[in-house]
């Protein structure tokens, strides 16, 4: 169950490619400041404001999994055409769930300011779990720089690293051969992404699995004329530019610990209503 909890929260990027369509109208929302913090029952959420076209994009990280941990709800919303005004500005809607009982921070940086420039924005959310995963409180605030790492922690962190390198090595089935033991894990991400209002509005999500690529497939319900496609194309393209390819290579490393499997692929795909390709690409 780990392994599939896993996956799920790594669907992350996935959405952020533009399948998320803006409405008509001016947008009143002040991206630069945007900071909010929600939860219903065992599910966090933190909106942060986001300027792709700068590269001021948020890296968000609990400091510990056993009191909360990533969820499969992370998505980037972008504004309306006129609000961005040639830039790839919007939200990025990040979720956690709770765990277990426990006091844990999420530490949530970027690389630069808003306008591209400086040493980045810091913004920490101290959440409180119950024993059952609830969510008890978050409260988040600004902060001048993102906290050290301690001592133990960055032990730990080679411990555990040793561990996943251990198992690595030991493992030779391939992520097809796992999955082909446990075919409820794949089928439970599709469902869960597929049950979800927020995810299956506009698209159906499908996951293959071939050797140690990957594959995430999206076909949107409804078929759009070819002009319409056009725009996507550019849209996925720009949407997996810039620090994206990172973002990703960041998750393969996690499925690959998680695993115990070296080189996955993670293969995206966008297909229109009637089935034809839009956009693909390949990431390793």
């Amino acid at each position: 169950m780990k392994k599939a909890i896993t996956i799920l929260a790594l669907i992350v990027i996935l959405c952020a490619s533009g399948i998320v369509m803006t409405s008509c109208g001016k947008d009143s929302t002040d991206y630069e400041h945007l900071r909010e913090v929600s939860w219903e029952g065992k599910e966090l959420t933190i909106n942060l404001g986001t300027n792709k076209s700068t590269g001021c994009e948020w890296t968000t990280k609990p400091e510990d999994d056993s009191v909360i941990d990533y969820s499969i709800n992370r998505v980037f919303h972008l504004a309306d055409a006129e609000t961005m005004n040639g830039e790839a500005i919007g939200r990025l809607e990040a979720g956690f769930e709770g765990k277990g009982a426990g006091t844990s921070r999420v530490i949530c940086t970027t690389p630069v300011g808003w306008d591209g420039t400086g040493e980045g924005l810091t913004y920490i959310v101290t959440v409180t779990v119950n024993e059952d995963g609830t969510i008890e409180n978050a409260v988040g605030e600004e902060a001048d720089a993102a906290p050290a790492e301690n001592a133990s922690q960055s032990e730990d962190k080679g411990a555990a690293a040793e561990e996943n390198s251990a198992q690595s090595e030991k493992a030779s089935l391939s992520l097809e051969d796992y999955f082909n033991e446990h075919p409820d894990e794949l089928e439970n991400m599709k469902t869960s992404f597929n049950e979800d209002e927020d995810y299956n509005e506009l698209a159906e999500l499908d996951l293959e699995v071939k050797e140690n690529t990957l594959s995430f497939i999206y076909k949107f319900k409804e078929t759009y004329p070819d002009e319409q496609i056009e725009q996507f194309r550019t849209s996925f393209k720009e949407g997996f530019e810039g620090e994206t390819p990172d973002d990703l290579k960041a998750i393969i490393e996690e499925i690959e610990n998680a695993y115990g499997v070296d080189n996955i692929k993670l293969y995206m795909e966008y297909r229109n209503g009637d089935g034809t390709e839009i956009w693909g690409q390949t990431f390793e």
